[in-house]
């Protein structure tokens, strides 16, 4: 995508939010305006900045030495859009299934009986019960984020830090 957005929008004239720091003039730069976008940093600007049409762009520059027409301009792409929403669904779903095979594969370390680390009935039991007793003594549902270490440290295996014994 990178490359694509230099070939693109390298000559791409500076709008709203394509400019000093959003820009594809060179790879590097390219690089890290896709980083921007793909965590939601005001891309649909970027998107409209890079549709640039004329009469507010112009599509073919004067060589002011020879006279002659360049091959290129400060005009943007139609296809903008489809450069910009194909990249953020693609980015977005790989991080979704990232994100969610995470989930499943703590999920089947906890749920597996034959693991040691095997999450029962009575660790749950047992949490609930420390954290009732010891860090939620008003029944709010909610500790400072100072107590959330010391929470993990307390519960240990199977749900808080791995290799620590329970300490209470």
């Amino acid at each position: 995508y990178a490359v694509i957005g230099v070939s693109s929008f390298g000559t791409t004239r500076f709008g709203h939010r394509l400019h000093v720091t959003a820009n594809f003039q060179t790879f590097p730069n390219a690089l890290l305006t896709l980083w921007q976008i793909l965590f939601g940093d005001d891309w649909m600007t970027i998107m409209d900045d890079c549709l640039l049409a004329e009469p507010y762009c112009t599509k073919r520059f004067t060589d002011p030495l020879t006279g002659l027409k360049l091959s290129y301009g400060d005009c943007g792409s139609v296809w903008s859009p489809v450069f910009f929403i194909t990249f953020k669904v693609l980015c977005e779903w790989t991080m979704l299934n990232l994100f969610i095979g995470m989930i499943i594969n703590n999920f089947s370390y906890c749920s597996n009986r034959e693991n040691e680390g095997a999450l029962t009935g009575a660790d749950l039991d047992w949490f609930c019960d420390m954290w009732t007793e010891t860090f939620d003594e008003f029944g709010t549902s909610f500790i400072h984020l100072t107590k959330v270490y010391e929470v993990m440290v307390c519960i240990g295996e199977p749900l808080g830090f791995h290799g620590e014994e329970r300490n209470m």
